[in-house]
């Protein structure tokens, strides 16, 4: 178990927020489809706003950094392997009729 701690402090920042976002993901499932809490809308919302916000943030460092991670690629490769399964997962798998 220790070593595990000591794992997670040299983690990066990018890893500890996945690794939130992560949690708050299965503790909404667990809280709206399990234990029914009244409250869990306000999870939900925050993990959804976190998983935006880190969505932003990859594509403004993409844009950035000259799209030296993606750039090698094809265009049609990143639509049909990134854009649209990121866009599905978002939009049509999303838990908005949850929130709603």
């Amino acid at each position: 178990m220790a070593h595990q701690l000591i794992m997670l402090e040299m983690a990066s920042p990018v890893h500890k927020v996945r690794l939130t976002a992560s949690i708050l993901w299965i503790s909404y499932l667990y809280l709206a489809h399990i234990s029914h809490w009244p409250a869990v809308s306000l999870i939900g919302f925050a993990s959804a706003i976190m998983t935006l916000s880190k969505t932003i943030l990859y594509w403004a460092q993409i844009y950035y950094c000259n799209y030296r991670a993606v750039g090698h690629n094809k265009v049609q490769d990143l639509l049909v392997f990134w854009v649209f399964p990121n866009g599905y997962a978002y939009v049509i798998c999303g838990l908005s009729s949850d929130l709603l």
